[in-house]
């Protein structure tokens, strides 16, 4: 039902104990696949939680994601940190399983807006997961938008255009190797 593939450091884990627990008691499968830092016996304790150690190929990432409802993205805690990882990007690309994504950041929300399922905290986590497990119609919706949001502004292609106008503004002649705009150049 839910998959989360990434790497456990240690300030997950409460977070990830919390979310085994709350899929024993309501009956979802939840797949931990990737690299554990931290011991993972903790998790043994569930039922229905399944952990697979070690780096995990892309073929059997994609079809770990096509299989499941849910896709979670658990970003790491940071001050500065604003922008999404490379997995909001895959996961909301597939148009299969839906996103849930947190600890909320401003640039996924102004990008997807309600299309993907984003928490703050434990509690919200599973507030969001019972929501998109409840409503399969809503949950389909909101996958469907965020592929199309994905796939019309944010695929690579995107950003290679982007770049490639960004450094057709650049003026080489000037040793600050600023834009022309007196701006440094962001892309």
């Amino acid at each position: 039902d839910i998959v989360f593939i990434g790497t456990l450091f240690e300030d997950r884990v409460p977070m990830m104990l919390e979310l085994a627990a709350y899929c024993e008691e309501n009956d979802l499968r939840l797949r931990l696949a990737g690299n554990f830092p931290t011991e993972s016996s903790r998790f043994k304790n569930f039922a229905t939680t399944r952990v697979s150690l070690g780096t995990v190929r892309p073929d059997t990432k994609w079809r770990m994601y096509a299989n499941s409802h849910l896709v979670l993205n658990l970003f790491r805690q940071s001050d500065d940190a604003i922008s999404p990882s490379p997995r909001v990007f895959e996961v909301t690309a597939l148009g299969g399983p839906a996103l849930l994504s947190g600890p909320r950041r401003s640039e996924v929300t102004d990008i997807f807006g309600e299309q993907i399922y984003e928490f703050d905290d434990a509690q919200e986590m599973k507030s969001q997961i019972a929501k998109a497990m409840a409503d399969v119609a809503e949950r389909q919706t909101r996958v469907q938008q965020a592929r199309v949001i994905t796939h019309d502004h944010h695929l690579y292609e995107h950003r290679a255009k982007a770049l490639l106008w960004e450094l057709s503004q650049v003026d080489l002649s000037r040793p600050s190797g600023r834009g022309t705009g007196d701006q440094p150049i962001r892309v």
